[in-house]
């Protein structure tokens, strides 16, 4: 009997261990809508689409947007980051990596 409560023991702490590190699905329209209310009004869609733009890959667009972020005192949880992230590279830099 003991046996079976520290296996169900171990079971459940494993399980909500694996939800709490386990990465989130980006949300795309929650990332618009931080954009479009905290950094719309200076970076219009030309700074994104220019030629010569410093962010290339996934990983660039989030280095810019974490410094952003911090820069501004935002305050933006990593959820917020990635979400934001996840929506300018759709919306404009996974385009340009295909090209």
């Amino acid at each position: 009997m003991l046996i079976k409560i520290f296996l169900a023991l171990i079971l459940f702490c494993t399980t909500a261990y694996a939800q709490t590190v386990s990465p989130q699905t980006p949300d795309l329209q929650r990332g618009e809508l931080l954009y479009e209310n905290h950094c719309s009004g200076c970076h219009e869609d030309q700074v994104h689409i220019r030629e010569k733009h410093i962010a290339n890959t996934l990983g660039d667009v989030n280095k810019q947007v974490a410094r952003w972020s911090s820069e501004l005192r935002l305050e933006w949880s990593a959820s917020d980051i990635q979400d934001v992230t996840h929506f300018l590279y759709k919306r404009y830099y996974q385009k340009q990596a295909k090209n």
